[in-house]
């Protein structure tokens, strides 16, 4: 089984804003306070130009998404996350934008729980990571959750 994700995960004063500006982005609502607002290709080329500047580690994480990103965590910081697993094979990336701060980057095994844990997500519950808790597992590709989202 396959897990393919791009998405923004932030609180609502982050979230709302965004989806309310481009209504083509939809929100769900993870544990409180923090949301999931799915990413597909076609989204990311109507918010920012093409760019071939990648971040390393990152498939889609351009100077133009980050700059975009950026301008979006006036009210609250935001995580930015990528996953692309198939079999138990794949990657991982996450990057932490905060207001005037340099964005924070973590890529491979357990970069999205690292980043997680930088917005205050802790697993409650044992032999549990901070992915699994927050409920990320739910849906295994950005389709699905946008998908769920307006179902």
């Amino acid at each position: 089984m396959g897990h393919s994700l791009t998405a923004i995960i932030a609180s609502a004063p982050v979230v709302e804003p965004l989806v309310q500006k481009h209504s083509f982005l939809v929100s769900i609502p993870l544990r409180e306070p923090l949301f999931l607002v799915p990413v597909e290709d076609d989204d990311m080329a109507r918010l920012v130009s093409p760019s071939s500047d990648w971040a390393e580690g990152f498939v889609y994480l351009s100077s133009a998404w980050r700059d975009f990103l950026a301008r979006h965590v006036t009210p609250g910081p935001l995580i930015y996350l990528e996953t692309d697993y198939f079999g138990g094979m794949g990657t991982q990336a996450a990057a932490v934008f905060a207001a005037a701060q340099p964005p924070q980057f973590f890529t491979g095994t357990g970069a999205i729980n690292r980043a997680l844990r930088t917005l205050g997500v802790v697993s409650q519950s044992p032999g549990q990571d901070e992915f699994d808790f927050l409920g990320l597992a739910r849906h295994c590709d950005t389709g699905e959750w946008k998908e769920a989202a307006n179902a």
